[in-house]
């Protein structure tokens, strides 16, 4: 389609095609704004965690029964 055709259609020769610097710079301040709040966050082991609670002293072993004489 030639461009007396096209703006003969009604259509604006030139426009429409790429990107402007005003849409490339918000497009870059929008993923630069994403990544910085996807990287923060209390996630993963960044804090020392409490320490356990110490373990039950172990039970007393069973006595061995008195030896039989005899």
């Amino acid at each position: 389609m030639s461009a007396a055709r096209a703006a003969a259609a009604g259509a604006t020769v030139g426009r429409g095609r790429g990107y402007t610097a005003g849409m490339i710079r918000r497009l870059l301040l929008l993923s630069m704004l994403a990544c910085l709040l996807a990287a923060c966050g209390n996630k993963g082991a960044l804090v020392l965690p409490d320490k356990p609670a110490p373990a039950a002293p172990p039970a007393t072993p069973a006595q061995d029964p008195p030896p039989v004489q005899g």
